[in-house]
């Protein structure tokens, strides 16, 4: 017996108010069918003795040491804009107030 049979698909296409031919019925039901078996199969799996991961790749944070150097380097940032007042960015407003 399939986990996904035509007259699923029909009315999960129904209910999603998508129109769906008799040939794609059987082929999305098909589809579906191995997609559930293949899930029906990962969950048979023993993972009991697998650590839980987040990622798949073993990457972690590199963190280094907030330094205070005691330098303002604001002008030099303030020298590469056309746009500036009394030693600020000025920007267009991206925010309308009520």
């Amino acid at each position: 017996m399939s986990a996904a049979d035509v007259k699923t698909i029909s009315k999960m296409a129904d209910m999603a108010a998508i129109y769906i031919d008799e040939k794609e019925l059987e082929i999305y039901a098909s589809q579906l069918d191995e997609v559930i078996r293949y899930m029906e199969e990962i969950k048979s799996l023993d993972t009991d003795d697998e650590e839980p991961m987040e990622h798949i790749l073993a990457v972690k944070n590199v963190f280094r040491e907030d330094v205070v150097t005691g330098e303002n380097i604001r002008d030099e940032f303030i020298k590469n804009t056309s746009i500036d007042e009394d030693g600020y960015f000025k920007v267009l407003a991206v925010v309308e107030l009520i």
